[in-house]
């Protein structure tokens, strides 16, 4: 256990170099992953490096110490600090975008979890499956009809703002004057195209949604627990 030195201690640390200490790099910590693999021979009674040389225990803490102090070089950090900048940048994708999908899959369209998996929201590590999530019954009093299609309010404004901008990107990128003859037309075929769409964003949007949350749940986990190991 660590003390505080005692008052008027000569060997306790002076103010300036207790503050030079702390604004000063430190090395990075190495564990028996960041060592090479020294093994030890009971028969012989030595210890054998990676290279199957004999070795000394001091040659052993030399080899770390040596190691230990090459973390404070200026390539080492540029390394370290753009793998961890990855790292943090995975990890955070992951979980936002993960919490962002539940987030849109619940507000955007009558979806819900199954009564025992409703608790599961607070276990951040739980790993979601297509059968958790159902779809709400619809009321009566709060059901919209597009072209003779039931769906609520909530998906039916969802569904319709995607249909809107499909079709504006197709306005965009696609030739105008042939969907412009096809909507001032309008014939048989635009209303189905447009029932269909309809039904397709109703459809696909949720299960895509599900699918990215089902998936991005199996490696939540992993990306928080990234194991990394110092190379110098």
């Amino acid at each position: 256990m660590i003390h505080d030195p005692a008052p008027g201690d000569p060997n306790a640390p002076t103010q300036e170099s207790t503050l030079l200490l702390a604004r000063s790099q430190k090395p990075i910590d190495l564990d028996s992953s960041d060592a090479k693999g020294y093994i030890y021979d009971n028969v012989e009674d030595t210890f054998l490096d990676d290279e199957g040389r004999v070795v000394t225990p001091l040659q052993i803490f030399e080899d770390l110490y040596t190691r230990h102090c090459k973390t404070l070089g200026l390539w080492f950090r540029i390394r370290w600090n753009i793998g961890s900048a990855a790292r943090r940048m995975i990890r955070e994708s992951v979980w936002k975008s993960q919490d962002l999908s539940m987030w849109a899959l619940f507000n955007f369209y009558d979806v819900e979890l199954v009564e025992d998996k409703k608790d599961m929201r607070w276990f951040f590590f739980y790993k979601y499956k297509p059968s958790d999530f159902r779809r709400i019954t619809d009321k009566p009093n709060e059901q919209s009809h597009f072209f003779g299609f039931q769906s609520s309010q909530k998906s039916f404004f969802t569904n319709l703002t995607v249909v809107v901008l499909v079709f504006l990107l197709l306005y965009w990128l696609a030739p105008r004057v042939g969907l412009l003859r096809v909507i001032y037309n309008n014939t048989a075929l635009s209303t189905a195209t447009l029932v269909f769409a309809f039904l397709l964003a109703d459809t696909v949007g949720p299960w895509l949604l599900i699918r990215i949350i089902c998936g991005l749940s199996r490696v939540r986990d992993t990306v928080l627990f990234f194991f990394r190991k110092v190379r110098v």
